[in-house]
């Protein structure tokens, strides 16, 4: 494990020397990026990359395709026939699928995918939809759409079409609810004259991410230097088109001969920039969590198997500069909690292993049965202290994430006597959106084995929340059946206010 780690940490400090040392991966390499759809706005950020020349300056000729030339990105990508595309949510259905795709960037923070009906029809909510005509589109494309009908419980309550790609099905009465993206049919249809209503499923948090920079398994083993280098050029791309949307709107006119009106194509780009920027952290940033969501809900509407799970090579991690300073306050947390887990677990491990042999020992020296037992005692009286006296907070968890042991640290923080927490529920312990969390999260440590710095709100006994951070560790039966989580907590309500503080 730590030879891997070591080798890891190695060819990732290589790979930041070469992209540091900013020369050319090869010569005006020739590079195909494959879109979803028709020339437009959406793709801004590609046609500038390649107009200002920041492909060119990353060693790569880029040709980039639209749907004409090959109606299904994915398969374009993963038979070799492009090295990049764009693609939705959907790449984690085709990834259960067995097909090798890695995002690499989620240009889209939000999906534009809404709902659509006509102002006077009074379809304004998902349980409006009940016994109404509804169009989704086929394959992957409604996903979003299809979780939030699912949340409202109005999924099979509904009059389910194929989507006619033509907004004017809501107007001749062939739907009452069209599927759009609010970056086109909203402004053709108030334009015309028409009132109508939008349907987002991110008022019902169904939070999916839209168009995603991928690329295949074997392309980034064999080119991880092009992949990075791409990216970052792509990332560049975008920054400016949205900083310069009147001059892009003008290469995509002249470039790409697109049939929208200057007025089109400037709504498209407002809401094109709202989707980008929807997140904070930057654009192109994805999280795991997010992923984990999206792949939630997929599990609920039976577009992935309920077994499926993202794994490390769905997500690409990108070689990046932290601002330190910054990050600090939490940098600094997360590595105590670490180096305490670390200490706990290598204790555990040593004393598991004392008893082990000292259970070898018994068998073996049978003469000798009361020294060894005596022994035994020893240890384990040593180990239960060892454990009580950890100057750092422990519990555990047993299936149902009901207590089942916690430490004198653990009281001493919170307040509590031990027998007001053993056998209770531990979000019963939680602030309401910290319960929620829990709820989310606990089924994922029991899967996936670890649960990684999850901020919560655990309520002192005198009523007073205070803010954790939360590491943990699965423990198994020798089946591989889940038998108890292992769990410690770095208080950080201090630096939180310090930090909030300093904010304002």
């Amino acid at each position: 494990m730590q030879g891997s780690f070591l080798i890891k940490s190695l060819t990732l400090l290589s790979l930041v020397f070469i992209l540091l040392s900013g020369g050319p991966v090869c010569a005006a390499s020739k590079l195909i990026l494959q879109l979803p759809w028709n020339h437009q706005f959406q793709f801004a950020g590609y046609y500038m990359a390649k107009e200002l020349g920041y492909y060119e300056d990353a060693g790569f000729d880029v040709v980039i395709h639209d749907v004409k030339h090959e109606k299904n990105s994915v398969d374009a990508v993963i038979s070799g026939q492009a090295d990049f595309g764009v693609s939705g949510s959907g790449l984690l259905v085709e990834r259960s699928h067995g097909k090798p795709v890695v995002a690499v960037a989620a240009i889209f923070q939000s999906t534009p995918a809404v709902f659509l009906s006509l102002k006077k029809s009074a379809i304004t909510t998902p349980a409006d939809f009940v016994g109404k005509r509804v169009m989704l589109s086929p394959g992957f494309q409604s996903l979003s759409l299809i979780a939030m009908l699912h949340q409202e419980k109005v999924l099979d309550k509904i009059s389910r079409i194929r989507t006619s790609f033509d907004y004017n099905s809501l107007l001749k009465g062939e739907t009452d609810i069209f599927n759009a993206y609010r970056t086109n049919e909203p402004f053709l249809l108030e334009s015309s004259g028409y009132q109508i209503n939008i349907i987002n499923p991110e008022d019902y948090g169904i939070h999916f991410y839209g168009d995603t920079l991928f690329t295949s398994e074997k392309t980034l083993s064999k080119k991880p230097v092009e992949v990075e280098k791409f990216r970052l050029a792509t990332l560049n791309g975008w920054e400016y088109a949205l900083g310069h949307i009147d001059e892009t709107i003008g290469v995509i006119q002249t470039k790409y001969k697109v049939s929208k009106t200057t007025e089109q194509l400037k709504f498209e780009a407002s809401k094109v920039k709202e989707v980008v920027l929807s997140d904070q952290n930057g654009i192109g940033v994805m999280d795991l969590g997010r992923w984990a969501q999206i792949t939630h809900h997929l599990i609920a509407i039976g577009a992935v198997p309920a077994d499926f799970h993202i794994g490390d090579n769905f997500i690409y991690t990108p070689p990046q500069k932290i601002n330190w300073h910054k990050l600090w306050p939490w940098v600094g947390a997360v590595i105590v909690a670490f180096a305490l887990l670390l200490v706990f677990l290598s204790i555990l491990s040593r004393s598991n292993m004392k008893l082990r042999t000292a259970k070898r020992q018994l068998r073996q020296e049978i003469s000798d049965r009361e020294k060894i037992e005596k022994q035994l005692r020893r240890s384990e009286e040593k180990h239960r202290s060892l454990f009580e006296k950890a100057p750092f907070p422990y519990h555990a968890l047993d299936v149902n994430g009901c207590f089942i042991d916690v430490n004198f640290e653990w009281l001493q923080i919170l307040g509590y006597v031990r027998d007001e927490v053993i056998g209770k529920w531990y979000g019963d312990f939680l602030s309401g959106d910290s319960k929620k969390e829990f709820e989310k999260s606990f089924p994922l440590l029991k899967s996936t084995g670890f649960a990684h710095s999850i901020p919560f709100q655990i309520q002192h006994k005198d009523g007073l929340y205070l803010d954790i951070l939360l590491e943990g560790r699965s423990g198994y039966m020798p089946n591989g059946q889940f038998m108890q989580t292992y769990c410690i907590f770095h208080n950080v309500s201090e630096i939180k206010r310090a930090a909030e503080e300093v904010r304002q």
